[in-house]
């Protein structure tokens, strides 16, 4: 079948008479130690958490971290690796802001409310566009 989709698409004769294909040999050796520099961000965020007793599943507000600011905009990938809302960068210390305020415990419970109800559907074998029949409009 792969074979049939590979003729469709490219008008080839076979993906197997092709060369493969070329890719830059150049890597972009700033970003990958930039990457490395933010993985070590967060696995001390999450040695905190661990320490703390503080599930990742758990929204905080805050990470402080003696970390210089990412380049190019990848501080996102931070907040969502360590679930926080947001990170001071360049302080005297890292450390979780672990106040759980009202609403980031009702996220938690949304979160995990959502979790139970995939993993029902992964155990009913269902997919994302069906209805289970109870739920359906008769």
């Amino acid at each position: 079948m792969a074979e049939e989709i590979y003729r469709n698409l490219t008008k080839e004769e076979s993906v197997h008479l092709s060369d493969w294909p070329d890719y830059p040999d150049k890597v972009d050796t700033k970003l990958v130690a930039e990457m490395a520099r933010i993985r070590q961000v967060v696995e001390k965020a999450h040695a905190e958490r661990k320490e703390k007793k503080i599930p990742v599943r758990q929204p905080l507000s805050l990470y402080q971290t003696t970390a210089q600011k990412p380049v190019n905009d990848l501080e996102v990938y931070v907040k969502d690796e360590i679930n926080v809302k947001a990170v001071a960068w360049a302080t005297k210390k890292d450390e979780l802001d672990t106040k759980i305020t009202p609403e980031l415990e009702e996220e938690a419970k949304a979160r995990e409310l959502i979790r139970k109800i995939q993993e029902e559907r992964r155990n009913l074998g269902m997919n994302l566009t069906q209805r289970h029949k109870t739920c359906s409009k008769d």
